[in-house]
């Protein structure tokens, strides 16, 4: 989804959108485990069904990377009635 079709549906359904903006950059983690305490704290980032036992051989294999870089996308949208 993006910014616009968010505020899109904001409109349709009544709302009056005051922002609407979105971001996009790196962020890295300097090995698996950073990666996985990151990902604690934002559970919504994985699958519902995600364990680290099941991904254990993928997230091995990560930690022999000197870093790991990601792009993240994200939007802010305020809007009221």
């Amino acid at each position: 989804m993006t910014v616009e079709a968010a505020a899109r549906a904001a409109e349709d359904a009544g709302l009056r959108v005051h922002a609407a903006r979105s971001w996009s950059g790196p962020v890295t983690f300097a090995d698996g485990a950073a990666l996985l305490s990151f990902l604690r704290t934002v559970p919504w980032h994985l699958p519902a069904d995600f364990t680290v036992e099941s991904h254990a051989d993928v997230l091995l294999a990560l930690d022999e990377w000197p870093r790991l870089e990601f792009t993240e996308r994200r939007f802010l949208l305020h809007a009221r009635r």
